[in-house]
């Protein structure tokens, strides 16, 4: 149903694709996997018509495309649901559906009733849900949104569906019911493209997969030929043995303590303790406050109730500039909206936090402390990037997470807060993130994970506290915890 032969593209400085081949047929899954920066993103902008390609053939039905669009490629029925939820969240659910494709009453007006009427049809048929048609988008869950894209894409009549991360900020219970709906699409005979760093999902839906590194395809293997580390060798060119690399390091002080706090989405009163050198999860699944607890202690929101401690002596946190002041920095899982300026380059994402300590004696930026600063922690770090000059929008996610790391290492942080780290990262990125975070242990520092992944949160922390209905309900040690005991404590 779709091919492409012997593909290139490169943009300025960058060679993106080399030589690949690529195809999916009539009701097959295709897992597409490699790391960040491999050329995933750049072969689907490809097949949706986003980018044109330099040299190669793009084939669609057997039929040459020369010069796709985004339209055309959309009339010959291939789309992309990506991870983000794309409606506006006011609407209805049939507003969504039929948006642009409205059907209308003799007076040339919207019918809203027939509408109505066909959009339950239609969700009904196609992915077996039985929704109002009136519920406004703001009320649905993500992996019901995403149900929903499925169901917009298939009424415009899409054939062949590209899946780019769809389970990533997904909690088990939504990636399972994703999952699920397009091994169903695969029995209808639409032909599926699956992108996804959680290897596991790949195993389970997908038929065959290609693996691109480095812009080239290392080779297409059927589901059952393939195991975890062999999958995972031929993505990163090497055998990553650890997927959760652990150093043993001494515990030091208290470093942070929070006695009884309370604010916006934690009602009930929270305390717990953070050591240097220390590792803590915090997992819970979503909507549980976790997220709400690190806005809490990193001053994003107020807060309403008790004390946060920072080396034994009280702190007194109003806004984000009062916790970067006192030492505690927040890494956060939206790093595109809150973690960076994405239209800025490297060098002046690092240089925002730490104004103070780059102005020249004429209150202006000393470009040369900036410079020197941003090149020893884009290789500290290990930012794959041409220059510290490139701007951050046009760098891989895992980059992407390191600079917006890297960037409070010269503000002197005591605590660091990781927020979902790893969402959207490939294999080898999330290694690279946690023997960051375990390096930073080591210099003394305390380190909060705040995570949904069950796997990383036994694997990496120190000490797990379990949240759930915005409370923390149980703390345990990792090593002497199972995952089914996590998961229950989080269900209640």
């Amino acid at each position: 149903m779709l091919k492409v032969e012997n593909i290139w593209k490169s943009f300025p400085g960058v060679l993106a694709l080399k030589d690949v081949t690529f195809e999916v047929r009539k009701g097959e899954v295709r897992g597409l996997v490699g790391e960040n920066g491999a050329g995933k993103s750049t072969l689907i902008k490809i097949l949706t018509g986003v980018y044109k390609h330099d040299r190669g053939k793009l084939f669609v039905y057997g039929r040459e495309i020369r010069d796709q669009t985004p339209a055309l490629m959309q009339r010959l029925g291939i789309y992309c649901v990506h991870q983000e939820i794309e409606f506006v969240p006011y609407f209805t659910v049939s507003q969504a559906l039929f948006l642009g494709r409205e059907p209308s009453n003799k007076m040339g007006l919207i019918d809203v009733k027939k509408m109505n009427r066909l959009a339950r049809k239609h969700l009904e048929e196609t992915l077996g849900v039985s929704w109002d048609p009136t519920r406004l988008i703001e009320t649905l869950s993500r992996s019901e949104g995403q149900l929903l894209s499925i169901a917009r894409v298939l009424l415009q009549g899409a054939s062949i569906l590209i899946f780019d991360e769809p389970t990533a900020s997904l909690e088990e219970a939504g990636a399972e019911r994703l999952l699920r709906t397009i091994v169903a699409l695969r029995e209808q005979g639409i032909a599926i493209i699956y992108v996804s760093h959680r290897l596991e999902e790949v195993f389970r839906v997908a038929d065959s997969v290609t693996v691109l590194r480095d812009g080239s395809v290392i080779g297409t293997y059927p589901i059952e030929d393939v195991d975890y580390g062999t999958l995972v060798a031929a993505m990163v060119g090497e055998d990553v043995i650890d997927r959760y690399p652990k150093k043993q390091v001494d515990k030091g002080e208290v470093i942070l303590e929070a006695r009884n706090i309370h604010g916006n989405g934690i009602s009930s009163p929270v305390s717990f303790k953070l050591r240097s050198g220390e590792i803590l999860g915090v997992y819970g699944k979503v909507g549980a406050g976790k997220t709400e607890l690190a806005e809490l202690i990193a001053g994003l929101s107020p807060l309403l109730g008790g004390m946060i401690r920072l080396k034994g002596r009280p702190v007194t946190i109003r806004s984000v500039a009062d916790a970067v002041a006192a030492g505690i920095v927040l890494v956060p899982e939206d790093k595109r909206q809150q973690g960076l300026v994405m239209d800025f380059p490297i060098s002046w994402n690092i240089s925002l936090p730490n104004l103070r300590l780059m102005r020249s004696y004429l209150g202006l930026v000393n470009r040369a402390m900036e410079q020197q600063t941003s090149v020893e922690l884009v290789k500290k770090f290990d930012v794959r990037a041409p220059s510290i000059r490139t701007l951050v929008k046009t760098l891989s996610g895992g980059n992407q997470q390191k600079v917006s790391l890297a960037k409070w290492m010269p503000a002197n942080a005591k605590v660091v807060i990781f927020d979902q780290p790893t969402v959207g990262i490939d294999v080898k990125a999330k290694t690279e993130i946690y023997r960051l975070m375990e390096d930073l242990a080591e210099r003394g520092l305390g380190i909060i994970l705040i995570t949904n992944e069950v796997d990383e949160a036994l694997n990496i922390s120190d000490r797990l506290l379990i949240m759930a209905n915005k409370k923390i309900v149980a703390e345990v040690n990792p090593s002497k915890t199972t995952a089914s005991e996590v998961l229950a404590s989080a269900l209640g």
